[in-house]
């Protein structure tokens, strides 16, 4: 059954809501307009008596020299800029071509999670994976606002296995409108294991041991807190996620010989940290920043976001901006705040304030230090080029061993 509309008995679709005249009539008034803006100034329109009723604006024959032209009294257009291209020599006498477009800038931000309530009743959480207070993911959301507002995009995201910093990190993805981007997680970006201390209230430890030993629990460089038992729910040995997926680590004998003899049966067992000094959690952090993180996206000109937790951070940059021991347990991490780290001048940023807005401890000032090179005096790098260059050694490699399986 054909549907037809009241005013014409033409199948109902678009144009044929309206009757033939009507049509007609809109679109010579489109027509002129057009002709009007390109400087037409007469048009013989006798010819279209005999034009199909309804397309005969459109189905005219050529205008010929019924009309003038006048050249629009408007500024001319720049000429449009063409993409400057170059060739690419490859081995074997293979060329590529590639288009030089404006260099991208590249953006490394370091956050801390939002806040969780442990954070607000001040218990030592570690290992403990606890989600996010509703105050940590007005943070994080805050956080993903300024990030967008100052206009940083991202290519990747780093994150941990805890809640809070995945949490984190998909509030500021949310925000930037970039929930599509990989994101890589590894317990290496693990907060610290905080041992037989994880769940306990900080002012009530502080109590009981005295400042000197709380400060070197919660702040020192070298100093574990007392181990948790092999057979505590805070050891990360009795969380399967850990067992069945840490698969970078050695074998613990001791714990392999206990869950061995429990079941009867030899059940090898990853060596993972019953507590962990500052300088144990940079021990598994900074290889994962030096070889993932920079080695396969900072130096290939990605921008790239990490949302890890206070220790974790504060061994980041204790390693980046080479902050002494000594002082290192004098630095605080801000919760949901982007700390914007400069690769290239070698030196950490706010996106909106100063360092003395925030509390990042009695020796703020080492995390704030003058770039090593003014952005003045700063040549900027083109990261089109870098990630050329990182395929071209790629095709590079790719010729070199098939060279070599045609020899063999």
């Amino acid at each position: 059954m054909t549907v037809t509309s009241e005013n014409a008995v033409y199948p109902l679709s678009g144009e044929y809501l309206a009757k033939p005249k009507v049509v007609a009539a809109a679109q010579e008034e489109v027509r002129v307009a057009s002709m009007a803006r390109y400087g037409i100034q007469r048009l013989d329109t006798s010819h279209l008596s005999s034009a199909h009723p309804t397309y005969g604006a459109f189905l005219t024959p050529s205008l010929g020299d019924s009309m003038t032209f006048k050249t629009p009294n408007r500024e001319p257009k720049p000429p449009r800029r063409s993409l400057q291209s170059e060739v690419i020599a490859l081995p074997g006498g293979a060329t590529m071509s590639r288009v030089r477009t404006s260099p991208r800038v590249q953006h490394v931000v370091i956050i801390r999670h939002g806040k969780t309530e442990n954070n607000k009743m001040g218990l030592f959480t570690g290992w403990d994976d606890v989600s996010l207070a509703k105050e940590g993911r007005a943070e994080a959301t805050a956080a993903g606002k300024l990030l967008a507002a100052s206009g940083i995009k991202f290519d990747v995201v780093y994150t941990s296995w805890l809640s809070r910093a995945i949490e984190t990190a998909w509030l500021v993805l949310v925000e930037l409108d970039a929930m599509h981007l990989p994101i890589h997680k590894s317990w290496r970006l693990n907060e610290r294991m905080y041992g037989s201390l994880t769940g306990l209230s900080k002012k009530n430890t502080r109590t009981v041991y005295g400042d000197v030993q709380f400060k070197k629990w919660r702040r020192s460089y070298d100093t574990k807190p007392p181990a948790v038992s092999s057979f505590s729910h805070q050891y990360p040995g009795n969380d399967q996620r850990y067992v069945d997926n840490v698969d970078d680590v050695r074998i613990s004998l001791k714990e392999t010989l206990i869950r061995s003899v429990e079941r009867g049966r030899l059940v090898l067992h990853p060596k993972l940290p019953r507590t962990e000094s500052l300088k144990d959690c940079m021990d598994r952090t900074i290889p994962y920043w030096v070889n993932s993180i920079e080695g396969e996206a900072i130096k290939q000109g990605k921008s790239v976001l990490v949302a890890s937790s206070e220790n974790a951070i504060r061994g980041l940059l204790m390693h980046l901006l080479k902050i002494p021991t000594t002082e290192i347990s004098n630095i605080e991490i801000p919760t949901g705040l982007p700390l914007l780290f400069d690769m290239r001048h070698r030196c950490l940023k706010l996106l909106d304030g100063d360092f003395t807005d925030y509390n990042f401890g009695t020796a703020a000032d080492l995390l704030f230090t003058p770039c090593e090179i003014p952005d003045e005096d700063y040549e900027e790098i083109d990261l089109q080029s870098l990630r050329e260059q990182s395929m071209q050694t790629s095709v590079e490699e790719e010729v070199t061993a098939e060279q070599r399986v045609r020899v063999q």
